[in-house]
């Protein structure tokens, strides 16, 4: 996929969710800074902090743990590399487990049954566990579907994925 049609593809799947009754009812949104190959979720982020909605990033705090960082509008031109180069907050605002009811998932594949592959090293997976009260919503490419593949133990299923040719997994 072209940068060009990546773009193109993320602007329908930000468009599907920006108007979403999940979105917009949500008060605490998480979202993440795109890698090069995912999903640019940018404009969610954006939508979500002008509408004066609460908004976490993504943060790496040790080999295998993530927490959300609370942000403000500000904060998005003061990201820092984290260590594999994505932004990430630089002001350290934990958001404690269950306070946020909206997360955006970055996946590496997916399948029809709301299995994710993510990046393999489950932080996604150990920080969704205890966020079971938030609504999860998958966004990938439709290539990015994948046959049937036999999860581990303590991979979550993503109930919703949203790709550019509309939810392909749950509804919006």
């Amino acid at each position: 996929m072209s940068s060009g049609e990546r773009r193109r593809a993320s602007e329908m799947i930000c468009a599907q969710i920006i108007s979403s009754q999940l979105f917009l009812s949500a008060v605490f949104v998480a979202t993440y800074v795109p890698m090069e190959v995912e999903v640019d979720v940018s404009p969610i982020t954006r939508l979500a902090l002008t509408m004066e909605k609460r908004v976490a990033l993504p943060l790496i705090v040790g080999d295998g743990l993530m927490e959300f960082s609370e942000i403000f509008l500000d904060d998005l031109d003061m990201l820092v590399p984290d260590t594999f180069g994505i932004g990430s907050p630089s002001i350290v605002r934990a958001v404690p487990a269950g306070l946020l009811d909206f997360i955006v998932v970055p996946l590496v594949g997916f399948d029809r049954f709301g299995n994710r592959v993510g990046g393999g090293k489950g932080y996604y997976d150990r920080k969704l566990a205890m966020e079971r009260q938030a609504n999860f919503v998958g966004v990938a490419f439709d290539a990015q579907l994948v046959p049937t593949f036999e999860p581990e133990s303590w991979d979550v299923r993503i109930p919703v994925v949203v790709t550019e040719s509309g939810s392909r997994i749950g509804s919006i």
